[in-house]
């Protein structure tokens, strides 16, 4: 599983968190969606604490296409 946080609200997640969510097996990766380049910051201190592949997005689409192709690759 991959999970695809898409952005479009401003809100605040506790960067700890990615910490404990890092030890779910069946979750391999992660993408943020910036809609904003002023929250690109926040995301990157996000990934500081993420222990896998923690990737950033200016749109959904690339978001998504990224995600499939990580996927394949466990085919």
């Amino acid at each position: 599983m991959i999970y695809i946080s898409n952005r479009l609200h401003s809100y605040s997640v506790d960067p700890m968190i990615y910490k404990k969510i890092s030890k779910f097996e069946n979750l391999i990766a992660m993408a943020i969606v910036i809609h904003d380049t002023s929250k690109l910051d926040i995301a990157k201190l996000e990934q500081q604490f993420y222990e896998k592949t923690f990737m950033i997005f200016e749109n959904l689409p690339e978001a998504i296409l990224w995600a499939s192709s990580e996927l394949k690759k466990l085919s």
